[in-house]
């Protein structure tokens, strides 16, 4: 089934044909010591595991396992990080060395050779970081020039909230984390209402970009808003659902829209006449 959308703003066109697309995503330090027998094997036991936690490695392999079967530990972890300015402006730091008790419980039953059961409890993401308080990092963003500091944030993200472009143009700088758009160190969202900007970049050699306010989501190209009537623009997906993220080059925008319960592919541009 194909849909068609007309969206008129200047020498800008789109189509659409349906695709689907979902969300994940995650954050840590991944720890992958489950057991002592697949510590001792350095992981390397997704073939064959003849133990209950097989159900981490590789779920299917509790089929090989015979009765009732349980295994419970914990992993010790003393993690150890230090901080240094590679310019020597801010002062060097190390995190605080606490042991971390990573849990670990499985249990598996089998019903002859034809079925079994299994339950697991572990915290693969599990480790914690405590810095010094007023360490340099709590500035978690910062914009430079030579040894001088533009901008710097750090109160309104967490700690997952990655730098998603800078950019110079027409004698500004603009800096995108996650949601929030900077121009010489203003918020864009504050100033103009929005609880979410994203995908800023030049289209045609003018401004562009996605924001959210309230349920909508629209786009702004050269200072102007267009209405596009969608309910949501995928953006910022992980791992294997990233093909579905926004996109662009000079020329045109791509982005995966929902409207109404269902998913459009729309490309916009700017063609010439």
């Amino acid at each position: 089934m194909r849909n068609r959308i007309t969206i008129p703003f200047a020498a800008l066109a789109a189509f659409a044909v349906m695709v689907t697309a979902s969300e994940a995503g995650a954050s840590g330090f991944y720890v992958g010591e489950q057991d002592s027998v697949g510590s001792s094997r350095g992981s390397a036991v997704t073939a064959k595991l003849m133990e209950p936690s097989v159900l981490f490695f590789n779920p299917a392999g509790i089929a090989f396992l015979e009765g009732v079967n349980v295994s419970a530990g914990f992993t010790a972890i003393i993690p150890q990080f230090k901080y240094k300015d590679p310019d020597g402006i801010r002062a060097s730091a190390n995190s605080k060395s606490n042991i971390i008790w990573d849990p670990n419980l499985y249990a598996t039953y089998s019903f002859g050779k034809k079925a079994a059961i299994g339950l697991g409890f572990n915290a693969p993401f599990g480790l914690v970081l405590e810095w010094p308080k007023g360490w340099a990092g709590q500035q978690q963003i910062q914009v430079r020039k030579g040894s001088q500091v533009l901008f710097a944030v750090s109160d309104l993200f967490g700690a997952n909230s990655g730098v998603q472009s800078l950019h110079s143009w027409n004698g500004h700088w603009l800096l995108e984390v996650r949601g929030f758009l900077f121009e010489d160190g203003a918020n864009l969202n504050e100033m103009l209402g929005y609880d979410e900007i994203f995908g800023w970049q030049l289209l045609n050699g003018k401004p562009f970009y996605y924001f959210r306010k309230g349920p909508r989501v629209g786009i702004s190209y050269d200072g102007q808003v267009q209405p596009v009537g969608f309910d949501d623009i995928y953006h910022d997906g992980c791992c294997g659902f990233a093909v579905n993220n926004n996109g662009g080059n000079p020329a045109m925008v791509w982005f995966n829209a929902l409207r109404e319960g269902m998913w459009y592919y729309v490309e916009i541009g700017h063609y010439e006449s």
